[in-house]
């Protein structure tokens, strides 16, 4: 009996093995195809990604330098992900430059939101500056009501949330099950950002579908660190109520 002979694998296509060249930062390859005029340079992936996003994705620089200096588009989604947002989420600050720098859209967003918000939401501050920098809209809201400040607020991410809070944000923005930044901060306990919310002067009274309020979800899920929270909220109640207080005292005399 002879034996059964696998048969070699089908070769990738020109279009797959410049994806695939511009996945592994392979310039050379990427370089030969642009050349030869045999791909589209905005063409996508068995698997749904353009070129630029995949380079983007995995930091390759001089491959999305060479692709822009051909024409490739920006602001093409792959599987719900722009290059600069694939960027912004893996934490790439040059390929984020580079983007921005040649004019993509920064508010292109996709089920979480746009790239501010993927940013936020994994801790890479210094794309957050530069996007904000460059005017990207802070309070962007995904088809959920996600905004960068909400998933920041439930990572705890309290420089991101300091950050945005500086730029004058709107802190009581609601997602679409009634939970704002301080819902979700409260939720998971991440106390210090609760208590910078409180200061800053966020509506702590909001309450989610269920009717709950941030400090009923600490109060259920960290009743010790609720203590600390209801504190700061007393103390900038009473401040309140006493500025209040001389502010009218001063117009009365």
């Amino acid at each position: 009996m002879g034996q059964c002979q696998s048969s070699p694998p089908n070769p990738l296509s020109p279009q797959e093995a410049f994806i695939s060249a511009a996945d592994k930062g392979d310039i050379d390859v990427v370089a030969m195809y642009l050349e030869k005029g045999e791909v589209s340079i905005d063409g996508h992936s068995k698997d749904g990604y353009t070129a630029l996003v995949k380079a983007a994705s995995f930091g390759h620089i001089k491959v999305c330098n060479l692709l822009i200096s051909h024409g490739c588009k920006l602001d093409i989604q792959c599987n719900g992900f722009t290059a600069l947002m694939r960027a912004a989420s893996m934490g790439r600050i040059e390929i984020s430059r580079l983007l921005v720098s040649h004019g993509c859209n920064l508010d292109v967003q996709n089920s979480i939101g746009p790239a501010l918000t993927w940013a936020a939401g994994n801790d890479n501050k210094a794309i957050c500056e530069l996007l904000l920098t460059h005017g990207c809209n802070v309070d962007v809201q995904s088809t959920s009501g996600i905004t960068a400040l909400i998933w920041a607020a439930g990572r705890g991410h309290n420089e991101i949330c300091k950050l945005l809070i500086s730029t004058g944000c709107n802190l009581d923005l609601q997602d679409k099950d009634g939970r704002s930044a301080f819902t979700f901060s409260c939720e998971h306990g991440h106390i210090p950002f609760a208590i910078s919310l409180i200061k800053s002067g966020c509506d702590y009274s909001l309450r989610d579908e269920n009717g709950k309020s941030g400090l009923d979800h600490l109060k259920e899920s960290h009743p010790v660190k609720a203590n600390e929270v209801q504190v700061a909220l007393n103390v900038t109640v009473y401040f309140a109520h006493s500025a209040m207080h001389y502010l009218y005292s001063r117009t009365t005399i």
